[in-house]
């Protein structure tokens, strides 16, 4: 399962930082250093798709991988691509329920967003060459 680098590695560890340090839960985006907090080598190593993807697949034939994205999954069609790999049945899931949503008041500033992304670029042009560009374009915001 992948998810916009920038998003699901960087943003999420940082709330929960933020929600750790005032003891409660996550009340606004933690957006005072964000660029500086997402480039830190932990959030890089488990974003680089263009080095797990290689690995995964000369690991597992093509039968025995699924690539899937966070951004799409919540979906009837691809939690039935998801079943039909896993060779279980299907069930009807709530998709309308929300868990451990947060709240996001606050965001980081344009010129932050743009300085975590151009770090992650090579990332964003293989997962587009892999995945195809529209795909990526319209779930990751991807700049061809």
């Amino acid at each position: 399962m992948m998810r916009a680098p920038r998003l699901c590695r960087v943003t999420t560890p940082v709330f929960s930082a933020k929600a750790l340090q005032n003891g409660d839960r996550i009340q606004s985006f933690p957006h005072q250093g964000f660029a500086e907090k997402a480039i830190k080598s932990w959030h890089l190593e488990r974003s680089q798709y263009e080095k797990t993807v290689p690995v995964v697949e000369s690991v597992f034939p093509p039968e025995d991988r699924f690539f899937g994205f966070f951004e799409t999954f919540f979906s009837t069609e691809n939690i039935s691509d998801l079943c039909g790999f896993l060779g279980i049945s299907e069930i009807e899931a709530n998709l309308a329920m929300r868990i451990n949503a947060s709240p996001r008041d606050e965001e980081p500033s344009t010129d932050e967003w743009e300085e975590v992304r151009a770090v992650f670029k090579e990332t964003y042009d293989y997962c587009a060459g892999k995945f195809g560009t529209d795909l990526i374009s319209s779930i990751w915001n991807y700049k061809v």
